[in-house]
């Protein structure tokens, strides 16, 4: 499990912004010449684009990233049984940082061309050489909102249950079951393999039932009040059997009565990691589910969330941090 503590994100960004409406005096009106945090905001600006035009087009396919972080969306690892070959993973900021001649000298070039970057501004800041470094990109989405139903049989709109939406072909959309609704962040995001969204259902009435396994009350009753992940030492069979409460979250096909539990690595080689729910009364009140995907190890969650067990759901397969959030209703 790991451990993650908050760090001090983008004070700077406030700086900028107070920065530029500090001063009204004629002279500092007509003065055209850059501020300097004027230069600072340019400079984080083009940073932020050069990287976000670096990953698409890895992810496209026209270029490699030279450490192997991310990859092309149509990248597929076989599964195999036993342990699989990991990708490195490397934080934005410390990516940016790396000194670019450096990098050519030990023969890992092409990084994204931003010039010789030396220390963080935040940390020396009258160093014209220094780099802005923008805040992290954190993309955050949940079932927080979302598909809202109080019908009698649940009249507090809570959670009924959770499915995995899946399609193998890197273009092609994975649709949720009918009567589910995505949660729109991909569970592979940068390592490529499957497409995988959390699915979700308020209605009871829409609950599929996935494997039972001869206990149809463990999936069709009560709400979902945890959510929690596996990570095996091996895959393609161990996550499809419920342990104890954990009831594993499934996606239409597979071998076991036509339901399969995905490793949430599926095609994106690294760990083998498996979801599951709770439904137990005891596990305390329901819930409502979110996904966040951050370039960033350090990134939050929202306030009121928090990580499903600190798990990296790209755990040894490169790409983006991935991870599952929850908040008690």
């Amino acid at each position: 499990m790991l451990i993650f503590s908050r760090v001090r994100t983008a004070t700077v960004v406030t700086a900028v912004f107070t920065g530029s409406l500090i001063g009204c005096s004629k002279e500092e009106t007509n003065d055209t010449s850059p501020k300097p945090d004027q230069t600072q905001e340019s400079k984080a600006a083009k940073v932020n684009a050069v990287w976000r035009d670096f990953v698409n087009k890895v992810k496209a396919g026209s270029i490699i990233d030279p450490i192997g972080q991310y990859v092309s969306d149509d990248t597929w690892v076989e599964a195999k049984e036993g342990k699989r070959s990991s990708r490195p993973k490397m934080d934005f900021a410390k990516r940016l940082t790396l000194d670019s001649n450096w990098a050519n000298a030990k023969g890992i070039g092409g990084f994204p061309d931003m010039g010789t970057l030396k220390v963080p501004c935040e940390d020396r800041p009258d160093d014209p050489d220094c780099v802005f470094i923008p805040g992290p990109t954190t993309y955050f989405v949940s079932s927080e909102g979302q598909a809202l139903y109080n019908g009698t049989d649940n009249p507090d709109g809570y959670i009924a249950d959770l499915k995995i939406a899946w399609a193998r072909n890197y273009d092609a959309d994975a649709h949720p079951m009918d009567g589910y609704t995505s949660i729109r962040a991909n569970l592979n995001s940068g390592a490529g393999g499957a497409t995988m969204y959390l699915t979700f259902t308020r209605n009871p009435r829409r609950v599929r039932l996935g494997d039972s396994f001869g206990r149809t009350d463990r999936v069709t009753e009560g709400f979902v009040r945890n959510l929690q992940t596996l990570e095996a030492p091996f895959g393609d069979f161990i996550g499809n059997f419920p342990l104890g409460n954990l009831l594993p979250i499934q996606r239409p096909g597979g071998f076991v009565n036509q339901w399969n539990t995905p490793d949430l690595n599926d095609g994106a080689g690294g760990s083998y990691i498996y979801a599951y729910m709770v439904k137990d009364p005891a596990e305390g009140p329901p819930i409502e589910v979110g996904v966040l995907v951050s370039n960033n190890s350090n990134a939050q969650p929202p306030s009121g969330w928090r990580f499903v067990d600190g798990q990296d759901l790209n755990k040894g397969a490169g790409g983006d941090y991935v991870y599952f959030c929850s908040k008690p209703r």
